[in-house]
């Protein structure tokens, strides 16, 4: 029954939020399904869940539902995102925050509020003139669609060969090189990705390049550095 139920809402939540979001990440559906379909059962009560789809729920389906809602409620508010807001800009010139659930032909349907008993509210497609998404929902579907920068790849696996290859006879001479190159392609990788407005990733490993090189070129002027202290004093 949680399957059939969890099946039936992820179809919906698509056809529902397609019109609102963009196309679905074009990954595996199951997985980026989970933050539209989350979104939607925990702020839909059974009574608004059936007056958007359409869907009545029977006993034992409305009873699947609510405990669905109060664990999607409850990962939502431990990760900070239920109250994390979509702004609405209208054509009159005023702005309206809120959480967008449903945009189709019809209208665009939103609560203002997270809160349990929160009003579902319509407005024409014509009223709006524009829609902000929320950063962590855009984040969540467009994850896994958007390309990780290479430069930032490689900086991150040259500053991890850097280090590792100073323990390595023979082979230790070139990791000098490989830090000095992370550095290089980190530095290139992050301002790619600075540059790109989203449209690439990877900035994580950008940073792990350049702080390992960092971290390295530390090291070797610290070395240096007592290395001519000791041939002073000698």
């Amino acid at each position: 029954m949680h399957k059939l139920l969890f099946a039936i809402i992820i179809s919906l939540g698509f056809s529902l939020q397609s019109g609102a979001v963009g196309t679905p990440a074009k990954g595996d559906p199951k997985k980026n399904s989970n933050a539209l379909v989350k979104r939607m059962v925990a702020n839909l009560s059974p009574k608004d869940f059936t007056t958007l789809t359409g869907k009545k729920l029977n006993f034992f389906t409305k009873l699947a539902y609510k405990k669905m809602r109060r664990q999607f409620r409850r990962e939502l508010t431990a990760a900070g995102l239920q109250n994390d807001f979509d702004t609405l800009y209208l054509a009159d010139g005023s702005i309206v925050t809120g959480i967008v659930l449903a945009n189709t032909p019809s209208g665009i349907q939103y609560k203002s509020s997270s809160d349990e008993e929160s009003e579902l509210k319509k407005i024409t497609a014509a009223e709006v003139k524009h829609i902000a998404f929320s950063k962590s929902l855009t984040a969540a579907r467009d994850d896994r669609d958007v390309p990780v920068e290479k430069n930032a790849t490689a900086s991150m696996w040259l500053g991890i060969f850097g280090f590792v290859s100073i323990f390595i006879p023979f082979v230790n001479i070139l990791s000098f090189f490989a830090i000095v190159a992370s550095l290089i392609f980190g530095i290139i990788g992050l301002n790619k990705i600075k540059k790109s407005n989203g449209r690439l990733r990877g900035e994580g490993r950008a940073i792990t390049g350049i702080v390992l090189s960092g971290v390295y070129l530390l090291l070797v002027i610290v070395v240096l550095i007592l290395i001519a202290g000791l041939g002073v004093w000698r």
